[in-house]
């Protein structure tokens, strides 16, 4: 596995909900998938360029065919319904995986990817 992406499942494996590494990885990808098809192409691709693999644009956006135009309040909730959380497991969740993304990903292409953002989502990432 590669050693980039073993600090995301090891950060959301410290989770008390998370029981294993195969649901770690569907939360990982998840959140990121998310956030990625939530993006412009131009912006998705400058993410996930940072990001380690298996994080590639094909395995987080590429069935996506536009963006998905949903508020923070609707991903919270998404998660939530799809790993059986509740909202402050999500949130916790979300911040989790943002912040290690974060820690790839150089000053320069976070402010682009924050501007090209709504701000409910540009706040998210700020404070994740």
């Amino acid at each position: 596995m590669n050693t980039g992406y073993e600090k995301y499942l090891k950060a959301v494996e410290m989770l008390e909900f998370v029981d294993s590494t195969e649901s770690a990885d569907s939360k990982v990808k998840a959140v990121l998938g998310t956030l990625a098809s939530r993006l412009h192409d131009r912006e998705a691709k400058m993410l996930i360029e940072h990001l380690p693999e298996p994080l590639n644009y094909e395995k987080l956006v590429g069935h996506q065919a536009t963006i998905t135009d949903i508020t923070t309040e609707q991903f919270i909730r998404d998660i939530q319904q799809q790993f059986r959380l509740d909202e402050d497991e999500a949130i916790l969740l979300i911040d989790t995986v943002l912040g290690v993304a974060k820690e790839d990903i150089d000053e320069e292409t976070l402010r682009e990817i924050e501007n090209s953002l709504p701000d409910d989502w540009s706040r998210l990432i700020k404070e994740a």
